[in-house]
């Protein structure tokens, strides 16, 4: 990513330690971790934000999650996301399916990442396939 694409803060809902952030990547230092939140808080955080990341993947031994109920509620919002094509997230993105990245594919994130950065007006394109927020 580009240092001019970082500007700003970054915060992160119920991440159970700091030293998750990448240290060597540009966020590190404007990212903010918080304890998990009531959906009251979260909700009012998430209405302040421009985009949703959401990397779901599959554990090691096969374990995955069933569709995040988080995603479907940011994206309820009409709120821009960037996720995994993990179990059923491509269903919730429908016509925007191929804006998915694979699991655990960092670069691919961050493509993503600066994809929006560049073309922050990409959000307009989420009024046509999501609610307005």
């Amino acid at each position: 990513m580009n240092q001019s694409s970082v500007e700003g803060e970054r915060q992160s809902a119920g991440v159970s330690s700091p030293d998750q952030t990448p240290t060597k990547l540009p966020v590190a230092e404007v990212t903010s971790h918080l304890p998990f939140l009531s959906f009251r808080r979260l909700m009012d955080l998430a209405l302040k934000s421009d985009l949703f990341l959401a990397p779901s993947v599959t554990a090691a031994d096969g374990d995955a999650e069933g569709t995040p109920f988080v995603l479907q509620q940011m994206m309820a919002t009409g709120m821009p996301a960037i996720a995994t094509t993990h179990t059923d997230i491509p269903y919730l993105f429908g016509e925007l399916g191929d804006s998915l990245v694979p699991e655990r594919d960092v670069p691919a994130i961050a493509r993503q990442l600066q994809h929006y950065a560049d073309n922050w007006r990409l959000a307009d394109l989420y009024d046509v396939v999501s609610p307005k927020r």
